[in-house]
């Protein structure tokens, strides 16, 4: 007997069961983790200032959203790895709730207050060094998502972060669409000289599957996948059909229904906005704030130099 699992998505198995993540469970499954993550997060937000430890607050925050993180790292893979109109349907459906709930946790006043009680607090020195560092990490991220600003500085971070999030999928699903929509026939296999019989023959079966050629005179279909288009700009020694593959692969994401120009212009100035509003002059120094550039001046110098 089949056994049926509730929630496949959110499954802790250590071998994922890659055929139960099907569309019709995602909205059911993601929808769940959310109220989960919900109802730990309410926990911390009753907590009085005398109540607070390191386990009910940073720890307790650390595993709220951990069946969230699961199912949703499971079906941004899927979509990934599995060109599957169903299953990215549903990803856009639930992205915008997902984005929210993500967004309204370091913006929550509440929470930010229980952890600031035990980062303050005199428990505080009896940390180890790793969970000191896991403090201060988790506290700067919050600064850095908005827990310091004013109630409508806080209300347009939320709106960004929604808007960045839809045009980044939008950005990728661009890309896959146009990636997926090429192809270059060849017809005549002299082109073809100096790619390996491999590359050759997967070439030849994929026309076939596509409707292209026959057994007796067979046709040879390139794509933009890497397995298809790499042999051809290694090993072809046919320099057309290389600037042909070349001239195809800078389509991607920049042609026609699939021209992610105007997303790009977008999303820079929403990030730049984000990075005013937090204090910042501009994105790179907010982003590289904590990273090993420390700034967009230095990143800039390194790639100069």
């Amino acid at each position: 007997m089949k056994e049926t699992i509730e929630y496949p998505f959110l499954e802790d198995d250590f071998y994922i069961r890659w055929s139960t993540l099907t569309a019709q469970n995602v909205e059911k499954d993601i929808d769940h983790s959310i109220k989960l993550a919900e109802e730990r997060l309410e926990v911390i937000r009753k907590l009085k200032a005398d109540e607070v430890t390191f386990e009910n607050t940073f720890l307790a925050l650390e595993k709220a959203s951990e069946e969230l993180g699961r199912g949703w790292g499971r079906l941004n893979h899927m979509d990934s790895v599995c060109s599957d109109d169903d299953l990215r349907t549903e990803l856009n459906k639930m992205l915008p709730k997902v984005v929210k709930f993500s967004s309204s946790v370091a913006l929550d006043p509440l929470i930010w207050s229980a952890l600031k009680a035990f980062r303050d607090s005199a428990e505080m020195d009896d940390l180890n060094s790793v969970q000191q560092r896991f403090v201060t990490e988790t506290c700067i991220e919050f600064v850095s998502s908005g827990a310091d600003l004013a109630d409508e500085k806080k209300m347009r971070v939320a709106e960004i972060d929604a808007k960045l999030s839809a045009l980044t999928q939008t950005f990728s699903e661009n890309v896959v669409y146009s990636t997926d929509a090429w192809e270059l026939i060849v017809d005549d296999a002299k082109r073809l000289k100096g790619l390996p019989e491999m590359a050759i023959e997967g070439s030849r079966l994929n026309a076939l599957e596509k409707g292209h050629g026959s057994k007796e005179a067979p046709k040879y279909r390139f794509t933009l996948q890497h397995p298809s288009m790499l042999p051809v700009l290694k090993f072809a020694e046919d320099d057309s059909l290389r600037k042909e593959i070349w001239e195809g692969s800078n389509t991607i994401g920049n042609t026609g229904d699939w021209d992610n120009t105007e997303i790009i212009g977008e999303v820079l100035a929403l990030r730049n906005e984000k990075a005013l509003l937090l204090g910042k002059k501009n994105f790179p120094e907010m982003i590289l704030e904590h990273r090993m550039a420390k700034s967009g001046e230095a990143a800039m110098k390194f790639t100069e130099n």
